[in-house]
């Protein structure tokens, strides 16, 4: 879970969850206010956790799926992506770039 880099507090899940939704690049911590980026490490983690939904695809190829247990796959590398994220996030006080 992320912490605030200005006042050291844990995020709880469900406000990591809000803060993720939001098309703002910029997060603001729920407890102090204070102006959070998603930090670099953080980005390139939750990069590697989306890639579960294009590479069930990618398997779907190899093992010749039915087309339902190919959606199911799909919907569950969805559903473990999203659930997951949350746990990838990591805060600085300053924008990083991603390269």
């Amino acid at each position: 879970m992320p912490t605030c880099q200005s006042c050291q507090t844990t995020w709880s899940y469900k406000e990591t969850m809000k803060a993720m939704w939001t098309l703002d690049p910029v997060k603001t911590c729920p407890h102090c206010g204070a102006r959070q980026h998603i930090s670099k490490k953080g980005r390139q983690r939750s990069i590697l956790v989306t890639l579960f939904v294009p590479l069930v695809l990618l398997v779907n190829i190899f093992l010749d799926w039915s087309v339902g247990t190919a959606f199911l796959w799909l919907a569950l590398a969805a559903a473990l992506s999203i659930l997951l994220t949350p746990y990838t996030m990591d805060l600085s006080s300053e924008e990083e770039p991603l390269f």
